[in-house]
């Protein structure tokens, strides 16, 4: 046996992995989890998330400090959840995962331009193709010309994304349709919100758009309570006589989201995003949470950048001149007013 050195052994791991060396933490994390949930699960034999998880700590983090313990595993949970945003990895019942179908994901009106979206590793490509991948975060950008002729079949970025904004009024409506139950109030110490756009002072930001019941006509809302530690559970709810009558179920995870969108769309009342131009880019502003779907895509096309201070907010993504046209097209699809382009 030959031992190397820390920085020889990086420099190894990194070409195996990706065809190149330094990769960044979160891209080494995600590709630990994607080629052991590939080892794991054979492709077709549900791994539990325990077990997966213990595997890739091992592999990512070895001998941890006690105190790191926690941290390491939630970034580890972190990378794992992006992988299956991103559509790599795919959570079933009971806390098992497996890997995803792997397609080709066209991007940016570019035919030949896109994403290698699923559970297979780079390390089960051929050398010649990996090398040709670049790597960032859970996205895996490549060139079509590179991994078609590998039998790899393509998809369109619209089905990868599963955005509705074509018919955007024409769903919320519907979802703001559906029959509902007669409301029954829970005791809980916490405070039922409904989205009233209307009511709000032009170009305010979501967050500033939730009202009482109590100050609203009647009509149909979306409503929000937050639970504990901060859980938001979002539902369709009637209001009459300045109280919530009927309720329906808990809503998918980011229908809320894009049915806000749509009604501030209704109302004539969008929110705002500012565009900043740079040589060969342009710096995309927004103080208002994107849909789960567009948020997926504007971290393939562009590069999302860090607030000082480590904020949450605003959100701001970079964009090359390529790439900032369908940028833009999302945004105006979700009925964003831009200014600054």
């Amino acid at each position: 046996m030959r031992v190397v050195a820390p920085d020889q052994a990086k420099r190894v791991v990194g070409d195996h992995l990706f065809g190149r060396s330094s990769p960044d933490v979160e891209t080494v994390r995600c590709a630990v989890l994607r080629s052991c949930l590939w080892s794991l699960t054979r492709r077709r034999h549900p791994v539990h998330i325990l077990r997966l998880m213990n595997l890739a700590f091992e592999i990512v983090v070895g001998e941890a400090n006690p105190d790191d313990i926690e941290q390491r595993r939630s970034e580890l949970r972190s990378a794992l959840e992006a992988l299956a945003d991103v559509g790599d990895a795919v959570a079933l019942r009971d806390g098992r995962w497996l890997p995803a179908p792997t397609s080709f994901v066209t991007l940016g009106g570019d035919a030949n331009h896109g994403l290698l979206v699923g559970g297979v590793p780079s390390t089960e490509l051929p050398l010649r193709v990996r090398e040709l991948i670049t790597h960032r975060g859970p996205y895996r950008g490549v060139d079509a010309s590179v991994v078609v002729p590998l039998g790899i079949p393509t998809v369109g970025v619209t089905i990868w994304v599963g955005a509705v904004d074509d018919a955007l009024d024409e769903w919320a409506t519907a979802v703001l349709g559906v029959e509902l139950s007669k409301y029954e109030e829970v005791n809980d110490g916490q405070t039922l919100k409904v989205y009233a756009p209307a009511h709000a002072q032009p170009r305010a930001i979501q967050e500033r758009r939730w009202s009482s019941p109590s100050e609203l006509q009647d009509g149909r809302f979306l409503a929000l309570r937050e639970r504990v530690y901060g859980a938001r559970e979002y539902r369709v709810v009637e209001v009459r006589n300045k109280r919530v009558v009927k309720s329906g179920a808990v809503l998918l995870a980011g229908e809320a989201r894009r049915i806000m969108y749509a009604v501030d769309r209704q109302v004539g009342n969008p929110v705002m995003a500012t565009v900043e131009r740079a040589p060969d880019a342009a710096i995309v502003t927004l103080w208002s949470m994107l849909p789960r779907s567009e948020f997926r895509l504007f971290g393939a096309l562009g590069e999302q950048l860090v607030n000082p201070e480590e904020r949450s907010y605003p959100w701001r993504w970079q964009f090359s001149e390529r790439m900032y046209p369908h940028a833009l097209a999302r945004l105006r699809g979700l009925g964003i007013e831009v200014s600054g382009d």
